[in-house]
């Protein structure tokens, strides 16, 4: 079952999909970025794959030493830095299966910087244990002010 022309490439992980396999099955190729289900459950967003790109391609203005020097620093990518920022310090509620049972367990939120990829905070939770997560995933755990 190749069927070339109804496969789908994640944007995220760049693993193949066929439409008619997808729950619920697509009937078109989407036109933007996709992302498959397992990226979606890992708390992948287009977003964040978005930023990741777009800290992976060179900077322009000109060079020195090798590297790109920006003429002008991106308004909007500084913004965006700033907004990740805000998260650093903040405690987060993770939940997870443990026994057949739900545990809670709260966590205080690292920013680990542009460079770490998609999962670019750290949690450490009061137990000893830590995880990485996206900034979707962030949002979505944070404890209220």
């Amino acid at each position: 079952m190749d069927e070339e022309e109804k496969m789908l490439l994640c944007d995220g992980c760049g693993t193949g999909w066929h439409t008619m396999c997808l729950q619920p099955p697509l009937a078109t190729i989407p036109k933007d970025e996709w992302l498959c289900p397992r990226c979606v459950h890992d708390g992948v967003s287009i977003p964040d794959l978005r930023l990741a790109r777009a800290r992976t391609q060179p900077e322009p203005g000109p060079i020195l030493r090798g590297k790109h020097v920006p003429l002008f620093r991106d308004a909007a990518s500084r913004r965006r830095q700033q907004e990740l920022k805000a998260f650093e310090g903040r405690t987060i509620v993770h939940k997870e299966r443990r026994g057949g049972r739900t545990v809670a367990k709260l966590g205080i939120v690292s920013y680990l910087g542009a460079s770490s990829g998609m999962k670019c905070f750290e949690a450490k939770f009061e137990d000893g244990s830590h995880a990485h997560f996206s900034p979707a995933e962030v949002r979505n755990k944070l404890m209220p002010v």
